[in-house]
Parts: structure tokens; C-alpha cells; sequence
């Protein structure tokens, strides 16, 4: 319980100066972070923490995606209204069928290693609360707001 409590302390500390920066890239590294750790959380979960050639891809995959669209707009060629969302979209798929492709790449040449139902697990499960951190990430930049 004690570490439940210094946890929740720890989080709340860390919330604050990301609500006050909401309106910069701080927002979106704090998702990315958030993902990374679900990422880790998920390939510890379907026991495959010690096999690097998931694990790592699996939490690369998690930090980068909710990146993409604030990256995306700082770039000259986009705008926030034109080639941003069309290029987001586009770099979406791209990292995802990439990451598909390495995940199930491994269960092809490793298939003595691995369960075929973890790693789908694993597969599924990152690409969903990747692609829900990337839609806070998304909200945020469609509706900015000052919370504190």
C-alpha cells in the first residue's frame, strides 16, 4: 500500500507541470512516456520481457506513434489545416504495418520460442492503447486549452 501511495504521489507531481505545459510538445512526450510504460507493461505481462527482439520494437512502436502528429506539424511542408493529417495518417499505417511486420517476422523464424498466442496479444494490445494515447494526443491539438 505504501508503494501504491508514493506512486500516486510521484504521478500527481509529474501531472501538474504537464497540464500547465498542455499547449507544447511537453504533452505529447508525456503521452509518449505513458505509452512506453504500457508498452513495457504489456510484454512483461505475456511473459515475453526477456525477448529483445520484441520487447524493444513493441515500446519503440508505443513512444513513436503518439509522436507522429505533433511532430508532423512542426515540419515546413505541413500545416496544422492541410498535409499534416493526410501525412499522420499515412505515417500511422507505415509504423503499424512495420511493426506487424517485425512482430509476426519473429514468429515466422522464432516460431520454437514463442506462443503464437502472446505475441498476438502483444501485437494487439500495444497497437490499441498506442492508437488511444495517440488520440489524446490528436484531441489536444484539435481542441488546445489552458488547464491550470
Amino acid at each position: 500500500m505504501k508503494t501504491r501511495i508514493i506512486t500516486a504521489i510521484v504521478g500527481l507531481v509529474v501531472l501538474f507541470p504537464v497540464l500547465y505545459f498542455a499547449n507544447t510538445p511537453v504533452f505529447p512526450a508525456a503521452v509518449s512516456l505513458l505509452a512506453g510504460i504500457a508498452a513495457y507493461e504489456i510484454v512483461s505481462c505475456t511473459g515475453l520481457k526477456g525477448k529483445l527482439y520484441i520487447s524493444i520494437p513493441t515500446v519503440i512502436y508505443a513512444v513513436v506513434l503518439p509522436a507522429v502528429p505533433r511532430v508532423l506539424v512542426l515540419l515546413p511542408f505541413a500545416s496544422e489545416s492541410s498535409d499534416a493529417g493526410l501525412a499522420a495518417l499515412a505515417l500511422t499505417v507505415l509504423l503499424t504495418a512495420i511493426y506487424a511486420l517485425v512482430i509476426f517476422s519473429s514468429n515466422v523464424f522464432f516460431f520454437e520460442k514463442f506462443n503464437s498466442k502472446d505475441l498476438g496479444s502483444t501485437f494487439l494490445l500495444t497497437v490499441f492503447y498506442s492508437f488511444a494515447f495517440l488520440g489524446l494526443v490528436m484531441a489536444q491539438m484539435d481542441f488546445p486549452t489552458e488547464y491550470l
